[in-house]
């Protein structure tokens, strides 16, 4: 086994990981979000924002793994930080860096790693967004790219903490959010043959006939009818002021529209529940999407359907 190798500026770059003050602290959404659509995008059990510190790899975000950091040495991301571009191994049994470490002759049993990494822009390497499987796999130039991609958001939220893609009222992505993230991980899709299919929930007089007083309690109800329906792995944002949408992978049109009639059921019930139905309504839209249609197409394709009804 090869161990993970210390850099030539480590000290340097200890210092700017510790600058960011995020080292131990709770998980977040914002990173979550990102580990969970990569797993589910790349079709892998697991997906790691990882941090490389001066003893050991520490995971702000983990997806599949239990361990919440493992011992430097013996991590393939103090391998990958040596690399400007993504690092990968096809088969760690048969890298002579790799075939006798202990992450990969027991748990979690690494077959494939690709990690791509997160850089401060000072240029101090910080960690990586990180793919795990325990079976071999090669990683195509599309699916390079969109790693890479989404290395990207991880490494501005980890850097920069942008806050101006989500929805302040509800911590969902925003319109310019959901799009952004939706274009990266559409060409994966499309690489592994994944199904892709996109809701949209029109909720009417949100805006005109929801009393100041009700108006958080609404919003509350309907986020809770999203997560309880909807798999934590879709990409569900607030595209305008009273319409949601979930970007829906590896599922067809009828799935997604089975998701989202039991959204609109679950949100007329939380709603008269707690008596707040009044003057409200919910349309719902789905469309599947089809080779080389872009996000935007399938969006407007949607709120055609919105619109046509009564």
């Amino acid at each position: 086994m090869k161990n993970a190798p210390q850099l030539p500026d480590e000290n340097e770059r200890i210092k700017t990981l510790q600058s960011l003050n995020v080292l131990d602290t709770p998980p977040e959404e914002r990173f979550d979000r990102i580990t969970r659509l990569a797993a589910k995008v790349f079709q892998v059990p697991i997906a790691l924002v990882s941090l490389i510190d001066s003893e050991r790899q520490w995971f702000k975000s983990s997806q599949g793994l239990n361990a919440c950091e493992t011992g430097r040495d013996i991590s393939f991301c103090g391998h990958a930080i040596e690399h400007d571009d993504i690092f990968v191994i096809e088969n760690a049994t048969e890298d002579f860096r790799f075939f006798d470490n202990p992450l990969v002759t027991g748990e979690p049993h690494i077959r494939f790693y690709a990690g791509c990494p997160l850089v401060h822009p000072n240029g101090q390497r910080l960690g990586t967004l990180c793919l795990i499987d325990q079976k071999p796999r090669t990683l195509t130039a599309t699916l390079r790219k969109t790693l890479n991609d989404l290395a990207a958001v991880a490494q501005l939220e980890l850097v920069e903490q942008q806050t101006n893609q989500l929805d302040s009222e509800t911590g969902l992505q925003n319109k310019q959010g959901f799009i952004d993230i939706g274009k990266l991980i559409l060409p994966a899709c499309e690489e592994l043959k994944l199904p892709v299919s996109i809701a949209l929930l029109q909720i009417n007089g949100l805006e005109t006939n929801t009393p100041p007083a009700q108006y958080k309690s609404v919003l509350s109800n309907l986020i809770g009818a999203f997560n309880q329906e909807f798999r934590s792995s879709d990409l569900v944002g607030r595209y305008n002021h009273n319409t949601f949408c979930a970007l829906v992978t590896n599922a067809g049109e009828e799935s997604t529209a089975i998701k989202a009639a039991n959204v609109k059921t679950l949100i007329n019930e939380k709603l008269r529940n707690a008596s707040l139905i009044e003057g409200l309504s919910v349309n719902t839209a789905v469309v599947e999407k089809q080779q080389k249609v872009t996000l935007e197409h399938l969006i407007s394709v949607a709120f055609k359907q919105l619109n046509e009804q009564p």
